[in-house]
């Protein structure tokens, strides 16, 4: 999964009033909103069979990836535009990910393409040692 969420909603899914920098775009807005709802969607059921396969996929979310499955499907659509918000390219600063993404992904060798699937499971796991060590110093 390359799209990350950087924060889920709250529990009590309770949104804040922030300004949108896209409000003026009413189809792109449609269409992230579409984009966030299928997500959540995938991530709801996957969490609900494989936390662990749901926390690569979510990236760090301060261990909140079992929240996920205890959604309702209504909650889901009802946190979509919060979600929007959240979304993130992951592994964006990685100096070498993208790049050997793309060439993953022209190559036609399938053990090529299968090691680099597995080469995010070390980014993963870094990305969330990270996160839990930003939550515990409060960096």
């Amino acid at each position: 999964m390359l799209a990350g969420i950087t924060m889920l909603p709250p529990s009590q899914r309770v949104s804040e009033s922030r300004p949108d920098p896209h409000q003026s775009d009413e189809r792109w807005l449609a269409s992230a909103r579409l984009f966030c709802i299928g997500l959540m969607t995938y991530l709801w059921q996957v969490a609900r069979h494989d936390h662990f396969v749901a926390a690569l996929c979510v990236g760090p979310v301060n261990g909140r990836v079992g929240d996920l499955a205890e959604l309702s499907f209504g909650e889901i659509q009802g946190c979509a535009d919060r979600v929007r918000s959240q979304l993130s390219v992951r592994f964006g600063a990685h100096p070498t990910f993208w790049p050997d993404l793309i060439r993953a992904a022209r190559s036609e060798d399938p053990e090529f393409q299968a090691l680099s699937r597995l080469a995010i499971i070390p980014l993963t796991l870094a990305e969330q040692h990270a996160a839990d060590y930003r939550l515990a110093t409060g960096d």
